[in-house]
């Protein structure tokens, strides 16, 4: 007789939740947690709970991650640097009023072969960015409604997408 094949969910069944959560809580990509929460309804839940985010935040203070987040607004944001493409591609953050990780658009003045990093000016979250070709250093700042303010434009800087 053959063995019947487990579906995905009842797999997940058989891991122990709290041998889930210190799996887990290992993750180092906010971005990768975020597609992990569309596994399982129970790799969600985990995801979702406010435990597992102090926790992970806590966890990646501990490890020395803490400094890619930048503070602004009641929010943490990180920058996703894709190392096959290699440029930042995404913004993440996490809303502290809400309590949610949520995904920022890139701003439209961003282009293909830019690199880019976050900072805060003033309390308000930055961005600076240009690409190895140009040797431009553009500087914005994000308004309180949610737009693009841009500040200034720094010219002739070697190796830009070194630096950043």
């Amino acid at each position: 007789m053959g063995q019947k094949k487990l579906a995905f969910d009842e797999v997940a069944y058989i891991l122990p939740s709290d041998i889930l959560f210190l799996i887990l809580i290992k993750v180092p990509s906010v971005k990768s947690l975020l597609r992990f929460k569309s596994i399982s309804k129970s790799w969600n839940i985990i995801i979702s709970d406010n435990e597992f985010k102090r926790t992970h935040r806590d966890q990646s203070k501990a490890l020395g991650r803490e400094k890619l987040g930048t503070n602004a607004n009641g929010c943490v944001f990180w920058s996703y640097y894709n190392c096959v493409v290699g440029v930042t591609s995404t913004i993440i953050y996490f809303d502290g009023k809400s309590d949610e990780l949520k995904e920022l658009p890139l701003p439209d003045f961003v282009r293909e072969d830019d690199c880019f990093g976050l900072t805060t000016l003033k309390s308000c979250l930055s961005f600076y960015g240009g690409n190895d070709k140009s040797l431009v250093l553009d500087i914005w700042i994000m308004e309180r409604d949610g737009s693009w303010k841009w500040l200034m434009r720094v010219c002739n800087l070697p190796c830009i997408c070194e630096k950043l």
